[in-house]
């Protein structure tokens, strides 16, 4: 199963710079646990954005949407949330494609062996960008085991030779590199080898056009 968003709508809410970045500003990681202070909820109190309450028409935008009720709910969830912090390689490509070393998350909530969502971030985010860490909830909370990877030079992940946006070039064998992963659980952490059927590629923008 495959879901693509390319286009940027808004899901929830909206990342400032630092959501997009792999560490707080004392150098610490961020982990789902803390990652939600970074998000932007215009108008919801208690968030980045509250202040934007307060502006000229934000009830006839910002207000219709971000839904303040989700977020108690949201933070919540994340708190009491396992995860652990996952290290796989790139599929090795046929076209002279680098094989990195890749980095991400684990975001179990099913039975051990259940279904799983690979969940790509897109161009210049992370696994901390905010449409993915919704979703990612969203997913949780509907039974789907997730997984989080930063594509090469991004996040934590290992940085190729070269340093573009390659697209359709190597990404894809980043994202292939997941499913691999979650396929035949190599490392014994994500409950045991699943059949191919049992994980799905989902993603948004970049991460979308990836998938």
């Amino acid at each position: 199963v495959v879901l693509a968003f390319v286009a940027k709508g808004v899901v929830g809410g909206l990342s400032n710079p630092r959501g997009h970045q792999a560490y707080h500003p004392d150098n610490s990681l961020i982990t789902i646990h803390d990652v939600l202070a970074y998000e932007w909820w215009p108008g919801c109190e208690g968030t980045a954005g509250s202040s934007l309450s307060a502006m000229p028409n934000f009830t006839n935008c910002g207000a219709v949407c971000c839904k303040c009720a989700m977020v108690p709910s949201y933070r919540t969830f994340n708190s009491q949330s396992s995860y652990t912090p996952i290290n796989f390689t790139s599929r090795a490509g046929p076209d002279g494609q680098e094989v990195v070393q890749l980095t991400g998350w684990w975001l179990p909530v099913g039975p051990p062996g259940g279904p799983v969502v690979v969940l790509q971030h897109g161009m210049g985010g992370t696994v901390n960008s905010a449409r993915l860490q919704m979703a990612a909830w969203l997913l949780r909370t509907a039974g789907f085991n997730v997984v989080l990877p930063n594509l090469r030079n991004h996040g934590t992940s290992a940085a190729p030779s070269h340093d573009y946006q390659s697209w359709g070039f190597d990404y894809p064998y980043d994202l292939l590199g997941a499913w691999d992963y979650v396929v035949n659980d190599p490392d014994g952490v994500l409950g045991g080898p699943r059949n191919a059927s049992q994980v799905g590629l989902m993603g948004f923008s970049m991460g979308g056009f990836t998938a």
